[in-house]
């Protein structure tokens, strides 16, 4: 029998807007240009 290899892992997923870790950038460039509600008028 042959193995499937999944190529992604479910809830890998980067969220847009949520408290959550994924919501959040890990690299040191991406967090100082990091905001929190893009687009929406919110500062």
């Amino acid at each position: 029998m042959a193995k499937i290899v999944r190529l992604t892992k479910s809830g890998s997923k980067k969220t847009s807007i949520g408290r959550s870790r994924n919501s959040r950038p890990l690299s040191k460039h991406a967090k100082r240009n990091y905001k929190k509600y893009r687009g929406q008028g919110t500062p």
